[in-house]
């Protein structure tokens, strides 16, 4: 049996565009984890996931200096 060499992967900050994906990953994650009771459940954190992820992403994308000066 041959060894494959690993999928490269790259890591790299969150952004904008990936909001869809992240909330894909969150929902999939409490899933997983079992706790998501229904699918009503769901449809609303998903929701607020993605409002979350509006909100808070940009303000990850600068270092914690550059927040708090924006904060003042």
């Amino acid at each position: 049996m041959q060894n494959k060499p690993a999928p490269s992967t790259e890591i790299r900050r969150a952004e904008r565009k990936d909001i869809g994906t992240l909330v894909r990953m969150r929902i999939a994650l409490l899933q997983e984890v079992g706790n998501l009771r229904s699918q009503a459940d769901s449809k609303q954190l998903i929701g607020a996931i993605r409002s979350y992820f509006k909100k808070e992403l940009p303000r990850r994308l600068v270092s914690e200096p550059e927040v708090e000066q924006m904060e003042q």
